[in-house]
């Protein structure tokens, strides 16, 4: 057997300030053609909702909120055309070879 490298990385980031709450996933390709230090523009194209990492994953992320602050910050960032064009990357990114 060889290496076995995860094809994706993923974190979820939540924040809470005076009972707001801020929520932000990444799900970033494990991929030759990432650059060594992306900045925050070249990061950013892999921001999803919580919502959206959760479907990818499997995990139920921010379980221990209450239902509807949970709901609330899981779906902020899923707007449609960051949707779109984290789809329309990943893509890209699938038409290439990933690192094993």
């Amino acid at each position: 057997g060889g290496l076995i490298c995860p094809s994706y990385y993923y974190m979820a980031l939540l924040s809470e300030k005076a009972g707001v709450y801020h929520a932000i996933a990444f799900f970033v390709p494990h991929s030759e053609l990432l650059p060594d230090n992306p900045g925050k523009n070249e990061f950013m194209v892999y921001a999803v909702s919580i919502e959206s990492l959760e479907y990818e994953t499997g995990i139920d992320f921010f379980c221990n909120l209450p239902n509807e602050i949970e709901k609330k910050v899981e779906a902020v960032y899923n707007t449609l055309s960051d949707e779109r064009r984290h789809m329309a990357h990943r893509r890209k990114l699938r038409k290439r070879p990933m690192v094993r």
